[in-house]
């Protein structure tokens, strides 16, 4: 079992991480155009790029909407509930869409919220008794 430390973190990242980066397949599923990348990251849209040149603002942010969403994926385990969940407004959002805080650039905010909710929502972890320690371990 996973220390709670850890989880609020994606356990499968793929396909919107590859070797520790996030890819453009995030912006893809979340239907978010450049401009809005660009409106969010502060930058020219001639500036926002996804490959190995990705400004360091735009890969930072990418990250976090790539794992808020992955969060949400893994949460509802289905493709058409993760995208209704980012375009409905939420009123814990006040009253805002998840989609619209990230062309916002309201990333951390919508992170934060997202990991919340999972660790709430995760069943209670069981913590093993001195007893069960032991006998886990096996005989001294």
């Amino acid at each position: 079992m996973q220390p709670s430390l850890f989880n609020s973190v994606p356990a499968k990242l793929e396909p919107f991480f590859f070797n520790g980066r996030p890819t453009s397949e995030i912006v893809e599923f979340l239907g978010v155009p450049r401009n809005d990348v660009a409106r969010a990251t502060k930058l020219s849209v001639d500036s926002v790029r996804f490959d190995d040149r990705m400004p360091q603002i735009v890969e930072k942010w990418l990250t976090e909407v790539g794992t808020t969403l992955v969060l949400v994926v893994e949460f509802f385990d289905d493709v058409q509930k993760t995208k209704l969940w980012f375009e409905t407004p939420n009123h814990q959002l006040g009253g805002i869409a998840p989609i619209d805080m990230i062309k916002l650039g309201r990333t951390r905010k919508l992170l934060a919220f997202v990991q919340t909710a999972v660790q709430e929502n995760r069943p209670p972890r069981v913590e093993a008794t001195a007893d069960e320690d032991a006998a886990e371990e096996g005989p001294i």
